[in-house]
Order: structure tokens, then sequence, then C-alpha cells
């Protein structure tokens, strides 16, 4: 395993610590991480177009970092299906248990 990821991974098995992968990083690394945050953060799942031409214009990105958007990109989508699954998974649950809708007070 890489050594930052052991770093992360003992930090979050050690019940006590707080993750700080932040000094684990150089200034440099430490730069590229909070870009892709930064970009990872801006891009709106309902809008993937438009995030991805805002973020094109606004960061002159090296492949690599082209390539870590594409890939958190295709995890959103990842995402989405799998959570598009669990509802018609449910929704089929719902239809064979002949759910009722609620129609009465919380309280009583």
């Amino acid at each position: 395993m890489a050594e930052l990821l052991e770093a992360f991974l003992e930090q979050l098995l050690d019940e006590g610590s707080t993750i700080d992968i932040k000094s684990e990083l150089s200034s440099d690394e430490l730069l590229h991480w909070e870009t892709l945050v930064k970009i990872f953060d801006e891009i709106d799942m309902e809008k993937i177009a438009l995030s991805v031409e805002k973020i094109n214009q606004r960061y002159k990105l090296e492949r690599w970092q082209e390539v870590s958007v594409l890939a958190y990109i295709k995890l959103l989508e990842i995402m989405v299906n799998r959570m598009q699954g669990i509802q018609g998974a449910m929704a089929q649950l719902d239809e064979v248990k002949g759910k009722n809708p609620y129609d009465g007070s919380m309280f009583g």
C-alpha cells in the first residue's frame, strides 16, 4: 500500500485520532489536493457539462488532474445509478407489501 494511504488508514482506524492528511502532504501536494477538492465541490451532478466548461475555463489543469476529474464524474454516475437501483427495488417492495400512505398523526 502507498505511504500516504497507509498514514490515512492508520489515522482512520485510530478511534482517538483526528484525521489530518494535510500533515502528510508536501506544500505542492497540498496545493494539488486543495485544488482537486475545490474542483470536485464545483461539479453540479445535474449540470455536468456546464460544470466541466466552467472548470476548463477557471483552471489550467495538468493531464493527471483532468483524469482525476473524469474519474470523479464517473464515480458520481455510478453512485446515481446505484441509488436509482435502490429506489427501484424499494418501489417494488412497496408494491408487494401494498404500502398504504400514512394518514394519521405522528403523536397519537
